[in-house]
């Protein structure tokens, strides 16, 4: 439930509804979508980079 993809309070609405630790999945969905943000824009940004140098040579 805490890695899967979907809203932060559906996943834990889900985990309370099924017996799950609704902290802990809270947690782990934050650290999900503040890993997302951060990392994911430089990482686009390189490969685009990258991808315009080979087409330019």
């Amino acid at each position: 439930m805490s890695i899967a993809p979907g809203g932060l309070f559906e996943m834990v609405l889900t985990a309370s509804s099924v017996g799950g630790d609704p902290a802990i999945v809270s947690a782990l969905q934050l650290t999900r979508i503040l890993i997302i943000v951060v990392f994911v824009p430089p990482l686009l940004g390189w490969i685009l980079r990258k991808g315009k140098a080979r087409s330019t040579d």
